[in-house]
């Protein structure tokens, strides 16, 4: 064999191997991209929810002192407790990990009804029972609210659920009693630490456009 044909045998095998690894490389680095799109597509989800929560009512005409009374087992008894509001879930339905507040989903609800009727013109006092002999009083008796959500490859979905029964009192007597629902959802791939928050506050407002209204007029009617 001569030595020119040595060397173009010697520079076939060259090549091939540099094409078998660039194949090998193509095939490892597509495999991390991959990777990468779907880590980036299920992982990520709020574990921690709070709200800063803004009225949305236009009802007005309140007046005077208005107590609202919630059960002393929804009141948060230290700032250490973390209430466990509901669930993540993956797109099986499997559970893979829990959503927590600061504040009850007692308190949640107080809170944003409390902000309404403040707006609405009352001045609020929350307590957790009920005094003797008061004018105007709301009453929430057993309040739910549960926030989910579903991470799934590419989106993530929450939803919530809310529950507002109420007793409205006036001069000491019970006046109606009234029960609010609302459910609200919204799915995102983008933005997902703000999701459940957002879908939080938008259950809440749901309910308290309804709720407002109807209050202040049962509570200013002259019967």
């Amino acid at each position: 064999m001569t030595v020119e044909k040595m060397c173009e045998l010697h520079a076939k095998e060259l090549i091939k191997k540099e094409r078998e690894m660039f194949t090998i490389r193509s095939s490892v680095l597509m495999s991390v991209l991959l990777l990468l799109l779907f880590c980036s597509g299920c992982a990520r989800y709020s574990r921690s929810v709070s709200t800063m929560y803004d009225p949305v009512s236009t009802a007005r005409g309140g007046s005077g002192v208005l107590y609202i009374v919630m059960p002393l087992s929804q009141q948060t008894q230290s700032g250490s407790v973390k209430w466990v509001i509901g669930a993540v879930k993956d797109e099986d339905e499997n559970k893979i990990d829990e959503i927590f507040s600061a504040q009850s989903p007692g308190e949640l609800i107080q809170g944003a009804l409390g902000q309404e009727m403040k707006r609405a013109g009352y001045t609020i006092t929350s307590v957790t029972s009920p005094p003797a002999d008061v004018t105007k009083m709301l009453v929430i008796t057993t309040p739910e609210l549960v926030l989910d959500q579903i991470s799934s490859t590419g989106k993530l979905t929450a939803s919530c659920r809310l529950r507002m029964p109420l007793e409205i009192w006036k001069n000491g007597h019970l006046v109606k009693k009234m029960e609010y629902n609302a459910t609200y959802s919204n799915t995102t791939v983008t933005d997902r630490d703000l999701l459940a928050r957002a879908v939080l506050g938008e259950t809440l407002h749901s309910t308290m456009n309804k709720a407002i209204p109807e209050l202040v007029s049962l509570l200013e009617s002259e019967k």
